[in-house]
């Protein structure tokens, strides 16, 4: 294989270690449009790349232009949706000019959303459409089932529409690719939050044991943080809704993949700046908040940090000088900052906290239907886009 590589195949020679002999953690959609990109560039590394990107930039304009769709009749809400998405330079820079499968995996999901209000099978068709390509995009999955939960027979629909893709590309075409993606659960990327905890608990404790609590931390986290967000962001009517903002099940749907999404990508230990895309598209369509600037300083951080910390440095004082302080120390500590604001944010906002009785009376709730005159009254959509005072 090392011969073969080194010289007789003109597209791996280019490529560096580890990713020579790395198992793919894609889906078959995914792999199918890497093997389309291989076979429009031939034997050109520089074409196949060209094709990657065409194949993340065309998806990612769609993306884009759904997102601006789903805020119509809202001008303001329109350009904050190009603003966060299609104009939007940190996408732009760690999705599209990294050609990374992001915007491919989102789309469908993306697509899905035209269809929430309307048909929940087919909107589950387009969420296992989106599962095709990568497993992360199961948190709008549950976005969804959150959205219909007060009709199972939705639930039902979803469920069923999102299967049928499913069990056909990966049970006939990828089946390695879920046990490939498992593996990756226990990574610790480097620039996240996590290196610190794991390289502290390392110290008293064999390095294995140290990663594994690490993990579990992450875990804990996303429940802690995605419990934080759902107290402190706003509701705000997705335009064209015909219910409360609490019952519009599209406005459900994308304000709980903001909760969801973001609380992963703050508290996993692998993390990586063009992961942020399925957090910036559904933010687009909410009322502005401190999140938009802290998904900010996040992005910018870990970009700036992945464009010195290669996997194969060029220099010792790249790989242990700017690296080592860029990603390792400042995009690491601007990881735990953003973390710190999102709890001060809930601590000094909301600091609801699910005491006993407030689970018991969620659970009531929680597969009430809708009061019969609830669709009678259009949801109000007021949006004041200047800062309040003081």
């Amino acid at each position: 294989a090392e011969i073969f590589r080194q010289s007789f195949d003109p597209v791996l020679v280019w490529t560096e270690r580890p990713w020579q002999d790395t198992p793919s953690v894609y889906g078959p959609i995914a792999s199918a449009s890497q093997w389309l990109a291989n076979m429009l560039g031939g034997e050109s590394m520089h074409d196949v790349v060209f094709w990657l990107q065409m194949m993340s930039v065309l998806p990612f304009i769609v993306v884009g232009l759904v997102m601006i769709k789903l805020a119509r009749d809202d001008a303001a809400l329109q350009l904050r949706a190009t603003l966060f998405v299609l104009l939007n330079p940190l996408l732009i820079w760690s999705v599209v000019a990294g050609a990374h499968n992001e915007a491919l995996t989102l789309v469908f999901a993306i697509v899905g959303l035209l269809f929430v209000r309307r048909s929940p099978f087919i909107t589950g068709i387009f969420i296992g459409l989106a599962g095709a390509v990568k497993v992360s995009l199961v948190f709008y999955g549950v976005a969804m089932v959150w959205g219909y939960r007060r009709d199972w027979r939705k639930v039902v629909a979803l469920c069923a529409g999102a299967v049928i893709p499913l069990a056909l590309l990966y049970g006939l075409f990828a089946p390695q690719a879920l046990f490939a993606a498992s593996r990756n659960t226990g990574y610790i990327s480097a620039g996240s939050w996590a290196p610190w905890l794991s390289s502290a608990l390392a110290w008293v404790m064999p390095d294995a044991v140290a990663r594994s609590i690490t993990g579990y931390v992450g875990v804990i986290g996303l429940v802690v943080i995605g419990w934080m967000l759902s107290r402190v962001l706003p509701w705000t009517a997705v335009p064209g809704a015909e219910l409360p903002a609490e019952r519009d099940p599209l406005t459900i749907t994308v304000r709980t993949a903001v909760i969801l999404c973001t609380a992963w990508l703050v508290t996993s230990p692998y993390t990586l700046s063009w992961y942020d895309l399925i957090a910036w598209a559904p933010l687009a369509l909410l009322f502005p908040t401190r999140l938009d600037r802290l998904m900010v300083l996040r992005g910018a951080a870990l970009s700036v940090a992945y464009v010195t910390g290669r996997t194969v440095g060029f220099s010792t004082l790249m790989v242990d000088g700017v690296a080592f302080v860029v990603r390792d120390v400042l995009c690491s500590a601007i990881q735990w900052y953003v973390l710190i604001a999102l709890v001060h944010w809930f601590w000094t906002t909301s600091r609801e906290w699910p005491t006993i009785a407030f689970v018991r009376d969620g659970a009531v709730r929680l597969f009430q239907s809708p009061p019969p005159d609830a669709g009678q009254q259009p949801a109000p959509v007021v949006r004041d886009w200047r800062r309040p005072p003081g």
